[in-house]
């Protein structure tokens, strides 16, 4: 890109992961000046290539919808059940920006058997020993659910600079301590933020910042290495070691009768 072109930017958190055979929609935000900025809806496309290269979607028109965001909608046609699974597909988004220029954004994506979803909700902590978070919050908030949303994208974020494979991560369960940690750890900073002058908000934000701390270096699995969707051995893995994007080929582990 030329320094004579806008810079905008594009907001691409960690890698998309999709599901075979289930439609779902992918988005893009463009941004500049802290504000998003939609591109042109007539002439943008999308596009999914594979880890050879092959469009598995080729350049398809995207939708921009009022929320100033490019998405588009891929269909269960389009994710096929004879689709290889694999870390090394790749969105191509072709934008036509504001400033007249086109614009090839590109993000890591993988097609898996299974999505990893998050194990808690905000019930699990309000039920608990803080049944009068949300009120704490004043008029800023109606709900943690802001909380929990950034908590588990940053635990994604983690997992994938860790090279980890979510996808392969069967033990759902053992993803709620670190989400709750990381959860109230965000809430106990912004009300320290809030409420400078507070020792109390300063204590549990480092409280709880150093159980997150603990619950990630604690985070085990059981993994699913030749992705049919359940655990190739009853061991549970350290994060360490669960399983890398750029691992070799996959091996399968001998199974137990009783699983």
């Amino acid at each position: 890109m030329s320094d004579a072109q806008t810079l905008y930017s594009f907001r691409i958190p960690f890698q998309n992961v999709l599901q075979r055979e289930v439609a779902q929609v992918v988005k893009l935000e463009a941004r500049r000046n802290g504000e998003l900025v939609a591109p042109t809806a007539a002439g943008s496309t999308f596009s999914l290539y594979d880890s050879g290269g092959v469009a598995v979607v080729d350049a398809q028109p995207i939708t921009v919808g009022t929320d100033l965001v490019a998405t588009y909608s891929i269909t269960a046609l389009e994710l096929p059940s004879t689709l290889a699974y694999s870390e090394l597909y790749q969105e191509r988004w072709s934008l036509i920006m504001p400033d007249g220029t086109t614009r090839t954004p590109r993000r890591e994506s993988a097609v898996a058997p299974f999505l990893l979803y998050p194990a808690l909700a905000e019930i699990d902590i309000t039920e608990g020993e803080y049944p009068d978070l949300v009120n704490e919050l004043g008029d800023d908030f109606d709900t943690l659910q802001p909380f929990l949303d950034t908590a588990w994208r940053r635990l994604l974020e983690w997992l994938f600079e860790q090279g980890q494979w979510p996808a392969m991560m069967l033990s759902t369960s053992a993803f709620r301590r670190p989400h709750r940690e990381w959860t109230l750890f965000l809430i106990f900073k912004h009300l320290f933020r809030q409420f400078s002058g507070n020792n109390r908000w300063a204590r549990l934000m480092d409280h709880h910042e150093s159980e997150k701390a603990a619950a990630l270096a604690n985070l085990t699995s059981r993994v699913d290495y030749d992705r049919d969707g359940l655990p190739d051995s009853k061991s549970r893995q350290a994060t360490a070691t669960v399983i890398h994007r750029n691992a070799g080929p996959f091996r399968r582990l001998p199974r137990n009768p009783k699983w």
